[in-house]
């Protein structure tokens, strides 16, 4: 029990006070979130819930890029620019690309002008962020990502909401395949198709 205060008080979650006891603390909704994101060093999810995972980061993400198209900043499209300029140069590089794929995404989600969303986005990303890694076992998908990633880029840069939506989902259906392929190449775990 004093190992899970501990864990708690680490977090930040409790306040562990020397005289007058253990209170919890008052956190935003921004702070709950930021105290979560700790927790995913724990969680050690089976294969088969990676299917799950990815639809939700579907979700999350075609969402993201429709209000991404309508509520980015000139900076923030500019940033975007850099970052697909980076991933282009990168494509030899797999673990370069990786982070600057991660980066690209993260922005999107900030972009969206919705905080809970962005938050959302990253806390399930650090659920799946593992499975990102299986990619680096081939480097070839990273050229097709990159052509996801540029047209959902000039979606963005033209403000079209609809084709920002479709080019993210489109992106991270194929992602999906490409991950599931690498997770069981057989097909034996299940039909290899992502959920609806």
């Amino acid at each position: 029990m004093r190992e899970g205060l501990r864990f708690l008080e680490k977090l930040g979650i409790l306040e562990i006070r020397q005289g007058t006891g253990t209170v919890v603390r008052s956190l935003s909704l921004g702070e709950v979130f930021e105290h979560l994101l700790p927790v995913q060093t724990i969680i050690e999810l089976p294969d088969r819930d990676v299917r799950n995972i990815m639809h939700v980061r579907r979700v999350l993400e075609s969402e993201s890029a429709h209000l991404a198209a309508q509520h980015a900043t000139e900076e923030q499209l500019e940033r975007l620019g850099e970052l697909l300029d980076g991933m282009a140069a990168s494509l030899e590089r797999p673990r370069n690309y990786l982070e600057l794929d991660l980066e690209f995404h993260v922005l999107v989600a900030e972009a969206a002008a919705n905080p809970v969303l962005a938050q959302l986005i990253n806390l399930i990303r650090d659920i799946y962020t593992r499975y990102f890694e299986i990619v680096l076992e081939d480097p070839d998908m990273n050229t097709t990502s990159l052509e996801f990633h540029r047209q959902l880029y000039a979606a963005l840069r033209e403000r079209n909401a609809d084709a920002a939506r479709r080019h993210m989902l489109a992106h991270l259906r194929q992602a999906e395949r490409d991950v599931l392929k690498l997770l069981d190449p057989t097909g034996e775990n299940g039909n290899g198709s992502p959920p609806p």
